[in-house]
């Protein structure tokens, strides 16, 4: 596989995310992947908006897939629940690379 750059991303926060359990708020975290990478922020306890404020980096492969971007609640006791995806197309970010964009995704279910 040949990779032809690095794309830094700054997960930042999310807002009114979507209570996943009874009677607290979310645990969420987000893991976004591109192609067969995969990165993860923390989890923030308790908060439906959460603040990460973290860098992640992945390589791009030559054959660019979209990154997707998952958001998930984490749960002490079963599996963790899925509160929504994006996905974000790197070609227009590959075709200016060094310059920064800032995006604002809404969350698909």
């Amino acid at each position: 596989l040949e990779y032809i750059g690095l794309l830094f991303v700054a997960a930042e926060k999310a807002t009114n995310l979507m209570s996943m359990d009874a009677v607290t708020a979310s645990d969420p975290y987000a893991v976004l992947k591109l192609g067969q990478q995969s990165m993860r922020t923390s989890t923030v306890r308790n908060d439906n908006n959460p603040v990460w404020n973290q860098a992640l980096i992945l390589n791009v492969p030559r054959e660019q897939p979209d990154l997707l971007i998952e958001v998930y609640d984490a749960d002490d006791v079963g599996s963790d629940k899925l509160i929504g995806t994006a996905v974000v197309a790197l070609d227009p970010m590959v075709d200016k690379p060094g310059v920064p964009v800032k995006l604002t995704l809404p969350l698909e279910l």
